[in-house]
């Protein structure tokens, strides 16, 4: 019997980055977790910092920007929008990572060479 086939699209896989080592030219979904520096909620833009980099993230609408605070730190999935002189994310996913122990999570992304 033959299988029908799966007409369903799926998303890239978002790959774990620290800010610094995105490229904007292969890297099309990434997962960063570091800490909101700055939000302009006229706008739908929040700054992280992971601590390597700062990037801005665009969010698609008011109930996300609801639960950011200055300072939190949460996991930010989204699109790299590659520009000429750098890049943002359009933020897809954002979720409280505020239990994370930012120290620990930083020394494994390093023994992972991420």
């Amino acid at each position: 019997m033959e299988k029908e086939k799966d007409n369903t699209k799926k998303r890239a896989v978002a790959k774990i980055r620290k800010i610094s080592s995105i490229k904007k030219e292969e890297d099309l979904r990434v997962s960063i977790i570091g800490t909101v520096v700055d939000i302009d909620s006229k706008s739908l833009f929040f700054t992280i910092d992971d601590g390597t980099d700062k990037v801005s993230v665009l969010l698609n609408n008011e109930a996300q920007l609801k639960d950011l605070k200055l300072g939190k730190i949460v996991r930010v999935i989204g699109l790299v929008m590659g520009f000429e002189d750098g890049f943002e994310l359009r933020g897809e996913i954002v979720q409280d990572f505020n239990g994370l122990n930012i120290e620990y999570y930083n020394k494994f992304l390093d023994l992972s060479k991420v």
